[in-house]
């Protein structure tokens, strides 16, 4: 290898660190900017999502849940772009293994999500949905609740924020079910007829509410999932282009060193012809 190779190689490593730096500096401010706005709003819809619940419950006991025929909906959220890091591939290992448990529609979304799939060879059905960005707009989050609407569960399966150090993939069962969490305490309250529901005063009507709730609350636990899987992989690119930077350094210095070694080894060949010359002129002189 030549030196200007070498030169070449530590432009190119120079390259990649400055391309790192942008990109964490980017995710380091967007984080910042809506990291306070998911972690605030994560306990309001875990409330929301509650109500909701007895929402159903009380709806269900009465018979007022309008009958829906498709089962279950499984909804994989994936980026359209790159540089996050592994959360993504954490993502889909994780719905990979957890869709085989039962049978469902799949939704896959992001067009990270469909090329890797494809890629394995994947053979289940499932449709491709790519939103413009990684965060839908209001009429595509609508278009999306619209489908899930028509399914009794929808399951969602996104990165999810532990900790800035941390990203873990999660599901959540935006439509609160009763084919899940909410099984037993239904057959709980079936078996007593006096349960704590029957404290509860609603207004307006039960089945007012039910529309609402089915139709505005579910677009708005489906955005908070949106926002989750955002701030997750923003902290998870953050991170990325951080190992990166430091890659980029040790690649660097391995290259500058490798051209103080040829650079040596140039300077001894020089100084050994120099002395071989030398040698040369004082035995014939001695001639």
């Amino acid at each position: 290898m030549t030196i200007r190779e070498i030169d070449d190689l530590i432009k190119f490593g120079d390259s990649l660190k400055v391309v790192a730096q942008a990109y964490g500096e980017i995710a380091s401010i967007k984080i910042k900017k809506i990291r306070t706005q998911v972690e605030k709003n994560r306990l309001f819809f875990r409330e929301i999502a509650d109500v909701y619940r007895i929402v159903k419950l009380y709806a269900s006991q009465r018979g007022l849940i309008t009958i829906k025929h498709k089962q279950t909906l499984s909804i994989l959220i994936t980026s359209n772009q790159g540089f996050y890091g592994g959360i993504d591939t954490q993502v889909i290992g994780f719905f990979l293994d957890n869709i085989v448990k039962f049978p469902s529609d799949k939704i896959v979304i992001g067009k990270t999500g469909r090329e890797y799939l494809k890629e394995i060879g994947f053979n289940a059905p499932f449709q491709s949905v790519e939103f413009k960005d990684d965060l839908p707009n209001p009429q595509e989050l609508i278009s999306l609740t619209q489908i899930i609407g028509e399914y009794k569960q929808a399951l969602v399966f996104y990165p999810q924020l532990a900790t800035a150090l941390v990203q873990k993939p999660a599901v959540e069962d935006i439509t609160q079910s009763f084919l899940s969490q909410t099984q037993n305490l239904l057959q709980m309250a079936a078996q007593n007829q006096k349960t704590e529901l029957d404290y509860f005063i609603f207004e307006p009507e039960l089945i007012k509410i039910l529309s609402f709730f089915d139709n505005q609350i579910l677009n708005l636990l489906l955005q908070q999932t949106f926002l989750e899987a955002e701030v997750a992989r923003t902290a998870s690119r953050l991170l990325a282009m951080d190992q990166a930077q430091r890659e980029a350094d040790n690649f660097i210095s391995d290259q500058k060193k490798v051209r103080s070694h040829i650079l040596k080894d140039k300077i001894n060949n020089r100084l050994l012809e120099i002395f071989s010359y030398i040698s040369s002129l004082r035995k014939e002189a001695t001639l």
